[in-house]
């Protein structure tokens, strides 16, 4: 059983990639946006008038181009400070609007690209200039998935003009990469995704190109970690990304002498 194999692999046979503090920080950068939820206090339109945020709901954060007008979060307005807003139904987040060229959301909001550089601690790019400030480490494919991706890239494409983050990855007793989560600001709010390998290529293996960001990254502003769980082989995962992998019902069905472990226990065991 497949289990059982990965969990009796000799240590010297175990091939893990350990994240690095930027890596890590990057990771808590963007999990620290992620959780920046607000409830909305009046109905108010989002990016270009084809969503709407209505009261009372909780939501990520929303998708703008704040340009011409609005301020992007993280840059020209705080988290907090953007919270604060939100959490008034008289403040300028639902009285004006965001901006460019025509097209309009929330007065604060941000972008794809801001959502990469704000987690990568830099200043903020687009998708054109991101390839600038990173280093190439090839096309979506399943070669470069598997043996070459590490948390805190990006999947970048200038003809698409969207850029995602890889937030987290779990491994098989080799150190191959098996699946990413991708964390990604897109309309009309920030979303996070789970993709096996071959869904992640399908998807972004047409023009997307993967980059990685070496320069110091500095951590969350509220300390917070990357939130990651630890395997029994050392490799981090994120905890949406744990919840995918593994199926504590289905491990205690096929395991009757697990029987008295709870869930975080057979986790440990897996």
């Amino acid at each position: 059983m497949l289990f059982g194999y990965v969990a009796i692999l000799p240590a010297q046979q175990m091939q893990v990639r350990a994240a690095t503090a930027n890596q890590n920080n990057i990771v808590a950068r963007a999990n620290y946006l992620y959780n920046a939820t607000w409830v909305c206090q009046k109905t108010v339109s989002g990016w270009r008038g084809n969503y709407t945020f209505t009261k009372g709901n909780t939501y990520h954060l929303p998708y703008g181009q704040p340009v011409s007008a609005g301020a992007y979060i993280g840059y020209s307005v705080s988290v907090d400070a953007f919270l604060e807003a939100a959490a008034n139904a008289n403040s300028v987040f639902y009285t004006s609007k965001s901006n460019y060229a025509g097209k309009y959301s929330t007065y604060y909001a941000t972008d794809c690209s801001a959502y990469v550089s704000w987690s990568w601690g830099t200043s903020r790019n687009t998708t054109a200039t991101i390839p600038n400030i990173s280093t190439y480490i090839g096309s979506v494919t399943t070669s470069n998935v598997t043996n070459k991706l590490q948390l805190g890239d990006c999947l970048n494409s200038t003809s698409a003009g969207h850029v995602v983050l890889v937030t987290g990855l779990s491994y098989n007793a080799s150190g191959a990469v098996t699946g990413i989560e991708i964390t990604e600001q897109t309309p009309p709010q920030l979303k996070r995704t789970n993709h096996p390998v071959s869904s992640l290529v399908s998807k972004y293996g047409s023009s997307y190109k993967i980059y990685r960001y070496n320069g110091t990254v500095p951590g969350a502003p509220d300390g917070s970690s990357a939130g990651s769980a630890t395997t029994s082989f050392g490799v981090k995962v994120s905890a949406g990304l744990k919840n995918w992998i593994f199926n504590a019902a289905y491990y205690k069905e096929n395991n009757s002498d697990l029987s008295p472990l709870n869930d975080e226990q057979l986790y440990d065991h897996f």
